[in-house]
């Protein structure tokens, strides 16, 4: 739509004024945002779930929650790829389903009213050498409370944020005290300590704890993409792609 409001008729500086003011419109929607203004209508838009699969955790009170915290990639559409109750309680179901879910919000239901989304921008890999990315995030809520930690910089350390494999699941491993979150390959020894790499507390009380629920979502990111082809001055037909996310 940005694309075909372009008062041009070159294609190739249309695209690019497109792309400008679809960064322009995300710097307002920032804006608007942080204005914390609730008679703003599009804050309440931005927020909206809009979700393709049927979730057993994730419904609009629990999202309106969770997107907040997400500002950057709150707006776009979520697609169920993994349910534990539907494809199993195991790190290898996970990974198997979760190949293309970048970036994803992973969903942990407890005992007790509890409800723990880990966010990850970065892939779902059965690696023992990864070490995920600081923008990971850990959101706990519980009724009506809400805590959330990122992902923190060390100089001199190097910081597990996340690491997924099909034995184990670690997220914030590495620093001078627990870690935030451990998980055996079937989540039936599930754990949670007081973590440097998040500055996070205990996710629940006892340490050990049990998950009733588990799933994972993809964000579905856009991608503005215009393939633009025009005659050159050899009259060959070349092809210009322009991108902006």
């Amino acid at each position: 739509m940005l694309f075909s409001k372009q008062h041009t008729w070159n294609y190739a500086d249309a695209s690019l004024r497109a792309c400008e003011s679809l960064k322009q419109l995300d710097s307002l929607t920032s804006i608007f945002l942080q204005s914390g203004s609730s008679d703003v209508a599009y804050v309440s838009d931005y927020y909206n779930l809009k979700l393709t699969g049927k979730s057993e955790i994730l419904d609009v009170s629990l999202w309106q929650k969770i997107a907040p915290l997400l500002r950057r990639v709150c707006a776009h559409p979520l697609r169920l790829v993994y349910s534990s109750n539907r494809d199993g309680y195991t790190l290898m179901s996970l990974l198997r389903c979760a190949k293309s879910a970048v970036p994803s919000l992973f969903l942990l239901k407890l005992n007790g009213n509890v409800v723990i989304a880990i966010y990850r921008n970065d892939p779902w890999v059965d690696r023992n050498d990864a070490y995920g990315s600081p923008e990971t995030t850990i959101v706990r809520i519980e009724n009506s409370s809400v805590e959330h930690w990122r992902g923190l910089l060390s100089q001199d350390k190097k910081y597990i944020y996340i690491r997924s494999t099909s034995e184990y699941l670690i997220i914030g491993g590495g620093g001078s005290t627990g870690m935030a979150l451990f998980s055996n390959s079937d989540f039936s020894k599930v754990t949670s300590d007081a973590s440097e790499v998040f500055g996070n507390r205990a996710l629940l009380t006892p340490v050990f704890f049990s998950i009733t629920c588990l799933e994972l979502l993809s964000l579905e990111v856009w991608i503005v993409c215009f393939d633009l082809f025009h005659i050159d001055r050899w009259g060959q037909m070349t092809s210009a792609i322009y991108e902006c996310t």
